[in-house]
């Protein structure tokens, strides 16, 4: 573990369909914090779905929006922030969120995230004619980011309560709850 950060939130950051949002809700709930989930602020603040944001205005037009809302929210206390999957790959809002409290990476085999990930109309980074393919590549080049975590928790097996539980325990026994 690192020093303790400026502030003293807890961030999910990982792939897509790995958890975060039911996990950090859970979680919060747990520590009496407030959630805050990144890519639930852009669909409320553009009024549709990140899926119509991508068709209609592209990934380049929502990654700007992701990157104002995770400054924002990098700057609240007590809280646990769930992160869009890509959100870290910005080196600024990486930076930020590393000052704002601990990462914890959740993590999940290809084959797991294929079966939550639901219809890939639902999630248009999986739009392409082999979404297998596409998910092994985005986790191979996300790799050098999410490694960044203070720590990583598998999620495939586990419930979310389980993943909620064990984040809960080494956050404890690191001292940092």
């Amino acid at each position: 573990m690192r020093e303790k950060p400026e502030r003293n939130n807890i961030i999910l950051i990982g792939f897509m369909a790995t958890g975060k949002s039911a996990i950090g809700r859970l979680l919060a709930r747990k520590l009496g914090r407030s959630f805050v989930d990144t890519d639930e602020i852009i669909e409320q603040r553009e009024g549709k779905p990140i899926r119509l944001i991508f068709k209609e205005k592209g990934e380049p037009y929502f990654r700007e929006l992701e990157s104002r809302v995770v400054a924002e929210v990098a700057s609240r206390q007590n809280s646990v922030i769930a992160c869009g999957g890509g959100a870290i790959v910005n080196p600024q809002s990486l930076k930020l969120l590393k000052e704002s409290g601990w990462l914890v990476c959740v993590t999940a085999t290809p084959e797991t995230v294929l079966a939550r990930a639901g219809t890939p109309s639902d999630r248009p980074l999986l739009c392409t004619p082999d979404p297998p393919a596409e998910i092994r590549r985005l986790l191979k080049d996300r790799e050098p980011y999410y490694s960044q975590a203070d720590f990583t928790v598998p999620t495939d097996n586990l419930t979310e309560r389980e993943v909620a539980n064990q984040i809960e325990r080494v956050l404890s026994k690191e001292g940092y709850l």
